[in-house]
Parts: structure tokens; sequence; C-alpha cells
């Protein structure tokens, strides 16, 4: 996997950054998020549901996103590969089931939100363990096995029968986060979608149950990939409508479009950019973001010497639909001023950095001499970003 980072990485040298820069005057403009806010109300919603490995609980297992359209009047479950290598800002290119490890739930947040180019409402990061006490030892949910497959979560070893069951807490959280002895990635994730499925019907059948599953998990409006305003109970609405909606049968689960790199232990994936916009435009409309930010390319360059401080620069700007595609070291630790270079002077590009000067609040807006075709606009980090 090292191997596979270096490889990954390798392509930021191509896009190294010894250009001549031109100031470029524009005028500062305040943001006016009032238009974002959702109401406590709203069904609207995106949620990112993340459990751990059952043997160690700082690396992801299993990741959904579950969105719902109200126009549309569906839920959408989407089952991200946690060997889906993504670029995990202050951090480079991982696979997500690192970014927990790497940076706890805030780089999960920002990880997915820069991967899919969606805004979340909540992400909700448990362990096995805590997942099974949310439910309750009382709780019993209903599966559908396809085949009959044999699982250890560390909570118990199960046999499962082909069919429909019924499981208790730990049967059914051993089933939803264990993979079996040489079982891929993908052919799993058709069992998790099936589990999913079943502890959404039974949040449905028990709508008090959501409360405790998001309690101490939920993203707060201030915090990573989080829609302003959302409140915590906004996010639980969201949840118990898309429940409700897996229990009418309207809800597309889906796969993200990826393609395999590796095998083996080492088995990862790489996201498929064109086809993942064409299924997030479709199935989750409400959580594109807006505004001048939305497709624009970033390269962050850390030029402070801040350990990682490109994961709360990214943390402003991946919620306006920034998408961060490189991350790494200036040429130097010692630039005073946090420097946002552009590559051309085309109105939507000027508006986007007004717009990130504006998120971060500070910031020069330059112009490079240098023409780029990896990146839209680059971020040199400077001392005024110390503590963003």
């Amino acid at each position: 996997m090292a191997l596979l980072a270096v490889l990954l990485l390798a392509g930021a040298a191509a896009a190294a950054w010894w250009f001549e820069l031109f100031p470029i005057d524009v005028p500062g403009a305040e943001r006016d998020d009032a238009a974002e806010v959702v109401g406590p109300d709203a069904a609207a919603g995106t949620i990112a549901l993340v459990v751990t490995d059952p043997r160690d609980d700082d690396r992801a297992v299993r990741v959904a996103v579950l969105g719902y359209d109200p126009e549309a009047g569906e839920a959408s479950s989407l089952l991200v590969p946690v060997g889906t290598v993504a670029d995990l800002p202050g951090f480079g290119s991982f696979p997500l089931a690192e970014a927990s490890r790497l940076q706890g739930e805030s780089l999960v947040a920002v990880g997915l939100t820069n991967l899919l180019g969606v805004r979340l409402d909540a992400v909700v990061v448990l362990t096995p363990a805590e997942l099974a006490a949310r439910l309750g030892d009382e709780r019993q949910i209903r599966v559908e096995v396809s085949s009959p497959v044999t699982l250890d979560a560390g909570l118990g070893g199960w046999e499962y029968p082909a069919g429909p069951q019924v499981h208790d807490a730990d049967a059914f959280v051993t089933y939803l986060a264990a993979w079996a002895e040489g079982e891929g990635e993908l052919d799993s994730l058709g069992r998790f979608g099936r589990a999913l499925d079943g502890l959404l019907i039974a949040l449905d059948d028990d709508p008090s149950a959501v409360e405790p599953l998001l309690d101490g998990a939920r993203r707060s409006p201030a915090d990573v990939g989080a829609s302003p305003g959302v409140s915590d109970d906004a996010a639980a609405t969201v949840l118990r409508t898309i429940a409700s909606a897996v229990r009418d049968d309207r809800v597309a689960t889906l796969t993200l479009p990826v393609t395999p790199i590796g095998s083996g232990e080492d088995a990862a994936f790489r996201a498929e950019v064109a086809r993942v916009d064409d299924l997030v435009d479709g199935r989750f409309p409400a959580a594109r973001p807006g505004g001048p930010g939305v497709g624009v390319r970033l390269q962050l360059l850390n030029g402070n010497g801040v350990p990682n401080v490109g994961l709360p620069v990214a943390e402003r700007l991946v919620d306006g639909g920034y998408r961060v595609v490189l991350s790494d070291n200036a040429d130097r630790f010692t630039y005073e001023t946090t420097r946002i270079v552009v590559y051309d002077e085309t109105a939507d590009i000027v508006a986007a950095a007004e717009d990130i000067r504006d998120r971060l609040g500070v910031g020069s807006i330059e112009r490079s001499s240098t023409p780029q075709s990896v990146v839209d606009v680059t971020i040199v980090i400077g001392a005024d970003l110390r503590e963003p």
C-alpha cells in the first residue's frame, strides 16, 4: 500500500509551481450563506454512515452515503468501497479506509465530500461494538441472506444460512461489517447493502432509535462537510425519511463506480470520475453545492510548515464544490501571506478565487505566467493560516 501511495502521489510533481506571479486586484465580497440554510423540518439531506473494522477501530470497513430527493420522492443508498483511493487534503492519496486512522472523523468527512462532490448533513462513524450497543440488546433486525456464509466480527462467530433471517444486534452487526475469509470487498458489498436495508427498516419500525444512533457521532454545522444551518433535529429527520423510503421500496442501492488497482491484500480502487459525477447528479441533486467553486480543481501547498494544515483549509472549501486534487509541501515553509494563484483571468476563475479568499478570510490573489492543465487554482498556505 505504501508503494501505491507513492505512485499516486508522483503526479504532484507534474504540478510543480515554479512560476512568476502577478498580483490581481479583486475586491472582497461578503458571502451570504442564508440561502443555504436547511430548516429543521427539511427531509432532503445526505448522511454518511461509516463502520470501522471489527479488529481495528481506527480503520473504516464499511461506508454508505444515504440521501433523499424530495422531488423524486426517492432515497439513494450509495455503497462506497473503503479501498477507494481519494485525495485526503494535508496527507495525500490514500484509501478511504485509512482516513479515520490518519485524522479521525473530520478527514473521513472531507475525504468523502472531496471524492463525491456532495455536502454531507451528518457523518456517523461507529465501531461494530458501538453500533451493537446503540441498537440495544432487545433489537431484532431482519436480513435477507442470499447465500450461506460464516463470519466473525470480534463480537462472536455466526453461520448464516440462505434465506430471510432475524438477528439480534451482535449477529446483525457481524453480518454487516465482517468479510468472509478470502472474500474481496466488491464481493461483500451486496451483503452490506442488504444488511443496511434491514437496519433502516428497523429504524422505521422504531423511529426513537434514530437519536441514539446519531448521538455523539453527528457532524455539527460548523464541522467538515456539514451543510450550514443543519440542526441535530434535521439530521434525524433526514434519516427517518430515508428509512421510511426504504421500507416503501423507494430506494435505489448503488455501488460507487470504481476501477480495481492492485490485487490481494493491497487491492484498491480508483473512482471513475465522470461516472461518479453522473451518478451524483442523478441520485443526489439536493446535495450538490452551488456557487463559483463547483468543479474548480485545487492544489494545496503547505507554505507555513504546520503539519497537516491542508485539512482545515480544505474544510472551508470542499463544501463549496471545490475539488482538492493535489496536496503537497511548497518549496519552503516561510510564506507569510497565503497566495491564491490562478492560471487565467476568466470571470469564472476570478470569481472562484474571490470566493476562496472570502472562505479563508485571508490571501492575495495572483496570476501565474505558467499555464496549468491539472488544476485551476493553487493555494500556497502562508503563516496567516497557521490556525485556520
